[in-house]
């Protein structure tokens, strides 16, 4: 495979990377604190966030492209990405952000902690329902098959550090 382009993405380490639906555009984060989406065609960096205290773990489009979430530390941000305004700020009360999954609507969004819980917010309603799922060991990732009209998953599988738990 031949490389299109190339630079430097970040000041410190990339800790991670996502893709829009449509291909268009990716976006990473990193130790410097930063997200930044850049256009995949050109290489082009388009828009800069700079709101987080901490070192960003995790970035992710919403399922039509037209948010993105990042998640640093205790504290999970939902961007609009043109203006690089953020909609919304999280702050968790169970230990930071270890994994982060969005609805298929784009209404939810999944986040597990480094405290073996999962927590499913709504957007809309701009509230939050937690569930202990691996008490005393690291949420490393999580996926919901959401199946419904209501947002509501019919099944949740997650990973801790030894296990895979399916719901």
């Amino acid at each position: 495979m031949k490389i299109a382009w190339q630079q430097e993405a970040h000041s410190d380490k990339p800790l991670g990377l996502d893709w829009t639906p449509d291909s268009s555009h990716v976006v990473t984060c990193g130790m410097d604190t930063d997200a930044k989406i850049w256009k995949v065609q050109s290489g082009e960096m388009i828009t800069k966030f700079k709101d987080h205290q901490d070192l960003i773990r995790l970035c992710k489009w919403s399922p039509d492209g037209k948010w993105m979430a990042s998640a640093a530390g205790a504290e999970l941000k939902i961007w609009q990405p043109i203006s690089g305004q953020a909609w919304m700020s999280i702050h968790s009360q169970n230990g930071q952000f270890e994994a982060l999954e969005w609805s298929n609507s784009g209404k939810v969004i999944w986040t597990g902690h480094n405290d073996g819980s999962v927590a499913r917010r709504d957007l809309i309603l701009e509230s939050s329902r937690l569930m202990e799922i691996a008490r005393n060991r690291i949420v490393r990732d999580l996926t919901a098959d959401e199946r419904s009209d209501f947002g509501l998953p019919q099944t949740l599988a997650s990973v801790t550090d030894r296990q895979i738990i399916y719901y």
